[in-house]
Protein backbone atom coordinates (compact mmCIF):
# COMPACT_ATOMS: atom_id res chain seq x y z
CA UNK A 1 0.00 0.00 0.00
CA UNK A 2 3.04 2.42 0.67
CA UNK A 3 4.13 1.89 -3.13
CA UNK A 4 0.33 2.94 -3.52
CA UNK A 5 0.53 6.15 -1.80
CA UNK A 6 4.22 7.09 -3.10
CA UNK A 7 3.35 6.74 -6.90
CA UNK A 8 0.28 9.05 -6.05
CA UNK A 9 2.11 11.36 -4.64
CA UNK A 10 4.26 11.88 -7.49
CA UNK A 11 1.83 12.02 -10.02
CA UNK A 12 -0.35 14.57 -8.47
CA UNK A 13 3.38 16.42 -8.12
CA UNK A 14 4.16 15.89 -11.88
CA UNK A 15 0.61 17.39 -12.84
CA UNK A 16 0.40 19.97 -10.19
CA UNK A 17 3.21 22.00 -10.97
CA UNK A 18 4.71 24.73 -8.24
CA UNK A 19 1.65 26.13 -7.14
CA UNK A 20 3.19 28.38 -5.06
CA UNK A 21 5.44 30.29 -7.16
CA UNK A 22 2.71 31.43 -9.50
CA UNK A 23 1.47 34.86 -9.53
CA UNK A 24 -1.46 35.21 -8.51
CA UNK A 25 -3.87 35.06 -5.17
CA UNK A 26 -3.36 32.84 -2.53
CA UNK A 27 -4.80 32.71 0.70
CA UNK A 28 -4.10 30.40 3.71
CA UNK A 29 -6.64 27.84 4.45
CA UNK A 30 -6.16 25.75 8.00
CA UNK A 31 -8.51 24.27 10.70
CA UNK A 32 -7.88 26.76 13.50
CA UNK A 33 -8.17 23.99 16.04
CA UNK A 34 -9.75 20.50 16.16
CA UNK A 35 -12.58 19.56 12.92
CA UNK A 36 -14.86 17.03 15.08
CA UNK A 37 -15.98 14.24 13.49
CA UNK A 38 -19.49 15.11 11.52
CA UNK A 39 -18.63 18.83 11.40
CA UNK A 40 -18.24 20.70 8.36
CA UNK A 41 -15.20 23.29 7.26
CA UNK A 42 -15.90 25.86 4.82
CA UNK A 43 -13.68 28.76 3.84
CA UNK A 44 -13.68 31.09 1.38
CA UNK A 45 -11.16 31.53 -1.68
CA UNK A 46 -10.59 34.43 -4.37
CA UNK A 47 -13.33 34.90 -7.69
CA UNK A 48 -16.53 33.81 -4.89
CA UNK A 49 -15.59 29.97 -4.57
CA UNK A 50 -15.14 27.88 -1.10
CA UNK A 51 -13.23 25.43 0.02
CA UNK A 52 -15.67 22.27 2.25
CA UNK A 53 -15.09 19.72 3.44
CA UNK A 54 -17.75 18.04 4.76
CA UNK A 55 -18.49 14.68 6.49
CA UNK A 56 -18.90 11.52 4.50
CA UNK A 57 -21.51 9.10 5.71
CA UNK A 58 -21.19 5.45 5.72
CA UNK A 59 -24.44 3.46 6.50
CA UNK A 60 -23.97 1.20 9.36
CA UNK A 61 -23.50 -2.96 8.47
CA UNK A 62 -27.26 -2.97 9.96
CA UNK A 63 -28.50 -0.61 7.30
CA UNK A 64 -30.26 0.62 10.39
CA UNK A 65 -28.68 4.54 9.84
CA UNK A 66 -25.44 6.09 9.52
CA UNK A 67 -22.52 7.45 11.27
CA UNK A 68 -20.46 10.18 10.38
CA UNK A 69 -16.81 8.53 8.56
CA UNK A 70 -13.84 10.86 7.84
CA UNK A 71 -14.55 14.12 4.70
CA UNK A 72 -14.82 14.93 1.80
CA UNK A 73 -12.84 17.98 0.10
CA UNK A 74 -14.77 19.73 -2.47
CA UNK A 75 -14.11 23.65 -4.06
CA UNK A 76 -17.23 25.54 -5.84
CA UNK A 77 -18.90 28.62 -5.59
CA UNK A 78 -20.29 30.04 -2.46
CA UNK A 79 -23.28 29.23 -1.31
CA UNK A 80 -23.92 25.66 -4.21
CA UNK A 81 -22.89 22.31 -4.19
CA UNK A 82 -20.95 22.13 -7.62
CA UNK A 83 -17.59 20.85 -7.40
CA UNK A 84 -15.12 22.59 -9.67
CA UNK A 85 -12.01 20.23 -8.29
CA UNK A 86 -13.60 16.41 -8.95
CA UNK A 87 -12.83 16.43 -12.62
CA UNK A 88 -9.37 18.30 -12.83
CA UNK A 89 -7.59 16.73 -10.26
CA UNK A 90 -5.64 13.50 -11.46
CA UNK A 91 -5.78 10.57 -10.48
CA UNK A 92 -9.15 10.72 -12.47
CA UNK A 93 -10.44 7.15 -11.83
CA UNK A 94 -9.81 6.69 -8.09
CA UNK A 95 -9.06 9.78 -5.96
CA UNK A 96 -8.41 8.49 -2.49
CA UNK A 97 -6.79 12.32 -2.12
CA UNK A 98 -10.11 13.50 -2.10
CA UNK A 99 -11.16 11.93 1.09
CA UNK A 100 -9.51 11.95 4.46
CA UNK A 101 -10.07 8.75 5.90
CA UNK A 102 -10.41 5.01 5.32
CA UNK A 103 -11.52 4.22 1.73
CA UNK A 104 -10.24 3.76 -1.68
CA UNK A 105 -8.11 0.76 -0.26
CA UNK A 106 -6.38 3.18 2.45
CA UNK A 107 -6.82 3.03 6.56
CA UNK A 108 -7.65 6.21 8.42
CA UNK A 109 -4.02 6.53 9.28
CA UNK A 110 -2.73 5.98 5.77
CA UNK A 111 -4.71 8.46 4.57
CA UNK A 112 -4.12 11.23 7.09
CA UNK A 113 -0.09 10.63 5.62
CA UNK A 114 -1.16 11.98 2.14
CA UNK A 115 0.18 15.83 0.99
CA UNK A 116 -2.76 16.67 -0.80
CA UNK A 117 -2.22 18.61 -3.82
CA UNK A 118 -5.76 19.67 -5.93
CA UNK A 119 -7.00 21.47 -8.73
CA UNK A 120 -9.45 23.09 -9.62
CA UNK A 121 -11.59 25.33 -12.35
CA UNK A 122 -12.33 29.21 -11.78
CA UNK A 123 -15.46 29.54 -13.49
CA UNK A 124 -19.06 27.76 -14.38
CA UNK A 125 -18.06 27.74 -18.29
CA UNK A 126 -14.77 26.16 -17.34
CA UNK A 127 -16.69 23.75 -14.63
CA UNK A 128 -19.37 22.46 -17.70
CA UNK A 129 -16.44 21.74 -20.38
CA UNK A 130 -14.43 19.95 -17.53
CA UNK A 131 -17.63 17.74 -17.02
CA UNK A 132 -18.19 17.39 -20.70
CA UNK A 133 -14.97 16.04 -21.16
CA UNK A 134 -14.41 13.63 -18.34
CA UNK A 135 -17.35 12.25 -19.05
CA UNK A 136 -17.73 12.24 -22.48
CA UNK A 137 -14.53 11.78 -24.51
CA UNK A 138 -11.91 8.94 -24.98
CA UNK A 139 -9.55 8.46 -22.25
CA UNK A 140 -5.85 9.65 -23.40
CA UNK A 141 -3.37 11.87 -23.67
CA UNK A 142 -5.15 15.05 -24.87
CA UNK A 143 -7.96 14.69 -22.53
CA UNK A 144 -5.78 14.90 -19.80
CA UNK A 145 -4.28 17.91 -21.10
CA UNK A 146 -7.28 19.88 -21.78
CA UNK A 147 -8.68 18.81 -18.23
CA UNK A 148 -5.42 20.30 -16.86
CA UNK A 149 -5.39 23.03 -19.13
CA UNK A 150 -8.83 24.47 -17.35
CA UNK A 151 -7.61 23.31 -13.70
CA UNK A 152 -5.74 26.66 -13.19
CA UNK A 153 -6.64 27.03 -9.91
CA UNK A 154 -4.63 24.84 -6.92
CA UNK A 155 -5.11 23.82 -3.65
CA UNK A 156 -2.38 22.17 -0.97
CA UNK A 157 -3.72 20.54 2.30
CA UNK A 158 -1.74 18.47 4.48
CA UNK A 159 -3.52 16.60 7.86
CA UNK A 160 -1.31 18.14 10.69
CA UNK A 161 -3.07 16.20 13.43
CA UNK A 162 -5.97 14.12 14.33
CA UNK A 163 -6.98 11.27 16.61
CA UNK A 164 -8.56 7.76 15.69
CA UNK A 165 -11.31 6.40 18.46
CA UNK A 166 -13.58 3.24 17.84
CA UNK A 167 -17.84 3.55 17.46
CA UNK A 168 -19.98 0.72 17.64
CA UNK A 169 -21.37 -0.84 14.18
CA UNK A 170 -23.37 -3.70 15.12
CA UNK A 171 -23.55 -6.30 13.87
CA UNK A 172 -20.06 -5.96 12.82
CA UNK A 173 -18.80 -4.25 16.20
CA UNK A 174 -16.04 -1.40 16.65
CA UNK A 175 -14.86 0.47 13.67
CA UNK A 176 -12.01 2.66 13.67
CA UNK A 177 -12.80 6.01 12.66
CA UNK A 178 -11.29 9.72 13.10
CA UNK A 179 -12.64 11.44 16.05
CA UNK A 180 -10.56 14.90 14.74
CA UNK A 181 -7.98 16.63 11.83
CA UNK A 182 -6.27 19.49 12.00
CA UNK A 183 -4.73 20.52 8.58
CA UNK A 184 -3.14 23.88 7.12
CA UNK A 185 -2.93 24.72 3.41
CA UNK A 186 -2.61 26.99 0.69
CA UNK A 187 -4.83 28.12 -2.22
CA UNK A 188 -3.96 29.68 -5.33
CA UNK A 189 -5.71 31.20 -8.62
CA UNK A 190 -3.64 32.89 -11.05
CA UNK A 191 -4.04 36.59 -12.31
Amino acid sequence: MFWYLALMSALLLSQSGSSSSQSGECVRVASNGRLARGATFVSPLPLGLELRIKPGLVVSAANVCCYADGWDITVGPAGRSDDYLWMVSPPYQTAPHRKIGAGYGLSNEESVQIEREFRFVLRQPDYERAIHIAVTDPAGPEKQAELARLGLGTLTLRVTGYRLSKIADPPVGDVETLEWITFDGQACVPQ
